[in-house]
């Protein structure tokens, strides 16, 4: 083949690749200078911010990030960092200020142009989903088979059920934390109110905030502060009771579910989880990191929902009156003494 036949190949393949991510529906691209501009963007990724591709382009792609993915993102562009195999969780925001998680991959086009490649955990889900279908169909075809294939068989049927567990992993828990996140903090949110009212239990919520947390993303960067967000979810988690939730509710917070006790129970809780966090030791930072908590208890005839907004106010009063402590909402055996 002569050299101007192996070019017109490499550049049929290169506008063939390219159709493919302008119109893909799973695959968000974004080509990226050397300076982290936005070169090219498809429909796909343009659609997620909630905005037209035009208004993208020439734009600082970091302008459509969370501050600690920004900063993350220049520094790789300015450091050359080679892409890494297994990609990297990037928090995109949309046009509305909403942030969404992408699972990334970076490909490097040339000296001056990079290539981010993302997709959504739900798409994710899809695909498995798909896997599932193929994997049942062949169980359908191996049960009519002969003895000699229950070895297959068997094998497949192992093969589904990590399928099935690992959607449903994905499908209800952070990938950064391994904590429950906001959709299993709902559905079992929902069934502890109704067990709590036929039972006439209370059903207790305590919320942490991990203090001072932009200040470690800044000054240890950010890949140390998703370290700090799992220690701490480790270290809470081993002080919760087997049957409390503990979820990630976004950001640097999170929350535990607490069913079958009231106030003063979550208090003390909430002090041994505070207890707990401030003694942790976590490697590359020389201080202890300490967190915030807010407690607040659903009572027989409240409204189920604003028991989360009674603990975020304590959680606020905890931060406002200076930090690693623990408030609780105020109750008629306790408004007296915080008024003193």
């Amino acid at each position: 083949m002569t050299h101007g036949a192996e070019t017109d190949e490499k550049k049929a393949f290169l506008e063939s690749l390219n159709r493919y991510w302008a119109e893909s529906r799973a695959v968000h691209v974004c080509r990226l200078d050397r300076e982290g501009r936005v070169l090219e963007i498809n429909t796909c990724f343009a659609d997620l911010l909630k905005r037209k591709p035009e208004t993208v382009k020439g734009h600082p792609f970091s302008e459509f990030l969370t501050d600690p993915d920004a900063r993350m993102i220049k520094e790789r562009l300015a450091s050359r960092i080679p892409p890494e195999s297994c990609g990297f969780l990037l928090n995109v925001v949309d046009a509305d200020l909403a942030p969404q998680t992408l699972q990334c991959w970076e490909i490097c086009l040339s000296r001056d142009q990079r290539l981010i490649l993302g997709e959504l955990p739900e798409h994710r889900c899809h695909l498995l989903q798909q896997e599932l279908l193929e994997l049942n169909n062949q169980l359908a075809t191996l049960s009519r088979e002969t003895a000699r294939q229950k070895k297959e068989l068997a094998r497949a049927l192992e093969e589904r059920d990590a399928a099935y567990r690992k959607m449903a992993e994905m499908a209800f828990h952070d990938p950064l934390t391994l904590l429950a996140n906001r959709r299993k903090l709902e559905e079992t949110f929902h069934l502890e109110v109704e067990r709590a009212s036929r039972l006439g239990q209370p059903l207790t919520v305590v919320m942490m905030d991990i203090d001072h947390f932009k200040s470690i993303n800044d000054t240890y960067g950010h890949a140390m502060g998703d370290q700090v967000l799992k220690e701490l979810a480790r270290t809470v988690s081993r002080q919760a009771r087997p049957y409390d939730l503990v979820s990630r509710y976004g950001g640097e917070e999170f929350l535990i579910l607490m069913p079958g006790i009231g106030i003063e129970q979550g208090k003390s809780a909430a002090e041994r989880f505070r207890t707990c966090v401030s003694e942790a030791r976590i490697d590359g930072i020389p201080h202890p990191v300490t967190a915030s908590f807010g407690v607040a208890t659903l009572k027989p005839g409240q409204l189920p929902h604003t028991v989360f907004d009674r603990a975020d106010q304590a959680l606020y009063r905890a931060k406002a009156t200076g930090r690693n402590r623990v408030v609780v909402e105020p109750t008629e055996e306790n408004e007296g003494a915080m008024s003193e």
